[in-house]
């Protein structure tokens, strides 16, 4: 009960400001399991070259925007995603590296294929989304990890809680990527015109998240159960489906009411994208 405590106490507080903030939630790129329908879960794998191109594809789309705070998975393929967006962007920008963003623990089904956990879960008379192999994190439990995110970000806010700003040029793990080329011809650049980019200045921050398919669709499922929000509906059949590599979703979290409300202004866009590659392993 206290965390619940401590989140009201916090909303309530920001409300009080009329504080409101903009949330964009990223996907990682593509990772060799994820071309092959390997299950990941916590296992670290790396972004392949195609994972780095998206990452970088989506950097330059984003460069223009600030962001306050980066919230990154530690989990190296949402972790080097991340690193290369802040590396493409004008502005500087803190990183927090948690734990909390991981994709969910699938115990002993990680590193075996899609097809394998649907014919298990089959054999035990469930869903595949809702069934939890041996070892495995349950939704329930990510759904709570979910709920402690948005309460990490609101503390942060909240208290001018600061990170280290990060800085490519002296991380020896970001200079040992492999980058694409963006600038070559072959590279169809996509101008960030759209008027997202305008209803986000007005707000007091500017979040960026960098998670897993799963841990996104269980953000998004915290946003819309736990505070009665109505999807679009144009998004209601994407929604909950899993968001391709780097695919991006954003969302307005407005605490100037009595009740948080948030508006969820596009879900797993890959505008960034020239040819829309959409992974669905986590």
């Amino acid at each position: 009960m206290l965390n619940v405590i401590t989140f009201r106490i916090c909303f309530r507080s920001l409300m009080e400001d009329g504080f409101s903030f903009g949330i964009t939630i990223v996907r990682h790129g593509q990772t060799d399991s994820n071309h092959k329908n390997i299950i990941q879960g916590h296992l670290d794998d790396a972004l392949n070259c195609t994972g780095l191109y998206q990452a970088s594809s989506l950097g330059k789309y984003l460069q223009d925007e600030k962001f306050n705070f980066c919230y990154a998975s530690d989990l190296s393929r949402a972790l080097t995603t991340a690193k290369i967006i802040l590396h493409n962007n004008k502005n500087d920008t803190q990183l927090c590296v948690t734990q909390l963003l991981r994709e969910r623990n699938y115990g002993e089904i990680q590193g075996k294929s899609v097809s394998e956990l649907n014919k298990l879960a089959k054999l035990h008379d469930q869903k595949t989304p809702f069934f939890v192999p041996n070892g495995a994190e349950s939704i329930e439990e990510m759904g709570g990890r979910a709920k402690r995110v948005f309460q990490q970000i609101v503390d942060d806010l909240k208290s001018h809680k600061t990170y280290p700003l990060y800085n490519s040029k002296t991380d020896e793990d970001f200079k040992k990527l492999r980058l694409p080329n963006m600038n070559r011809k072959s590279w169809l650049r996509i101008e960030n015109t759209n008027a997202q980019v305008s209803e986000l200045k007005h707000l007091n921050s500017n979040i960026l998240i960098v998670s897993h398919g799963g841990m996104i669709r269980e953000i998004l499922r915290f946003i819309i159960e736990k505070h009665s929000h109505t999807i679009p509906a144009e998004m209601q059949s994407k929604v909950f489906g899993c968001s391709p590599n780097t695919g991006f979703t954003r969302i307005i979290c407005n605490l100037k009411s009595s009740v948080p409300s948030f508006e969820i202004l596009g879900v797993h866009m890959a505008k960034h994208l020239p040819h829309h590659n959409s992974s669905s392993t986590k």
